[in-house]
């Protein structure tokens, strides 16, 4: 072989070289390419799926809280009638009560007016034999009036 300089050989070495290039280009390089783009897509995909889901549970997150917020406000308000409808039932049965002691109180109290009112009527008419029981005692014992 010759070490010589040959402008042929440059040039198809050159020429291959290029074409090789060319082919790998076609063959190796632009399906890689291609599967790097389609994984890129994929992945920004799910990155805005991500983020979507994100604001969705942000979203719900605040709606829950509004509905918990108006729960509480009615439970708030439902005790607080429950309370009042308690106060007032009490308040009309501790009446009701009070009344019915005064009641009971009143009919005891004529009761009792009224027995003495009988037995001081009882006592006045017994009065008169009692003197006279007492007026012959007295005489029988020495005494005088």
């Amino acid at each position: 072989m010759s070490t010589e300089f040959s402008l042929n050989l440059m040039f198809l070495v050159f020429f291959l070289f290029v074409f090789l290039v060319f082919v790998l280009n076609r063959i190796l390089y632009q399906p890689i390419l291609h599967s790097i783009k389609q994984r890129n897509a994929i992945l920004l995909e799910r990155k805005n799926e991500i983020l979507n889901q994100a604001k969705e549970i942000e979203e719900i997150k605040h709606q829950t809280n509004e509905i918990l917020i108006r729960a509480r406000t009615q439970a708030k308000q439902i005790t607080n009638q429950a309370n009042l409808e308690a106060q007032e039932f009490y308040a009309q049965k501790f009446e009701k009560a009070c009344d019915e002691v005064k009641g009971r109180f009143e009919n005891l109290e004529k009761e009792i007016l009224h027995s003495r009112d009988q037995v001081r009527q009882e006592l006045q008419k017994e009065e008169n034999d009692f003197l006279l029981i007492l007026q012959d005692r007295f005489n029988r014992l020495g005494g005088q009036v």
